[in-house]
C-alpha cells in the first residue's frame, strides 16, 4: 500500500500538468509583446502610485527595503546556485532554492 499509494498520489498530480512539449515550451518564455505589455503596465502602476502619494518618503522606504531583501538574500542564493549550485550536495542546493522562493 506504501509505494503504491505514494504512486497514484505522483500520477494524479502530475495529471494536471500539461503533456504536450510545444505546450510546456511555450509556457516556460514569455513572448516579446508579452513583455512589453508587463513592462508598460509596471511603468503606469508606478506612475499613478506616484501621482497619489502625499510623499515620496513612502515610496523610497518601500523601494528601500525591497532592493535591500533582494542584496541580502536572493542575490546571493541565484549567484551561489548559479555557480556552486551544480557541484554542491543535494541538501544544500535545496537550501538555496528555499532562500529563492522563500
Amino acid at each position: 500500500r506504501g509505494a503504491a499509494g505514494r504512486q497514484g498520489a505522483a500520477e494524479a498530480v502530475d495529471s494536471f500538468l500539461p503533456k504536450d512539449e510545444t505546450v510546456q515550451q511555450s509556457a516556460m518564455e514569455p513572448t516579446a509583446r508579452q513583455r512589453y505589455c508587463l513592462t508598460a503596465l509596471i511603468l503606469v502602476s508606478a506612475t499613478l502610485l506616484s501621482v497619489f502619494m502625499k510623499s515620496i518618503l513612502v515610496v523610497w522606504s518601500v523601494l528601500g527595503s525591497t532592493v535591500a531583501f533582494m542584496i541580502g538574500f536572493i542575490l546571493p542564493s541565484a549567484f551561489w546556485y548559479r555557480l556552486v549550485g551544480p557541484q554542491a550536495s543535494p541538501h544544500r542546493r535545496r537550501a538555496a532554492v528555499v532562500l529563492l522562493v522563500a
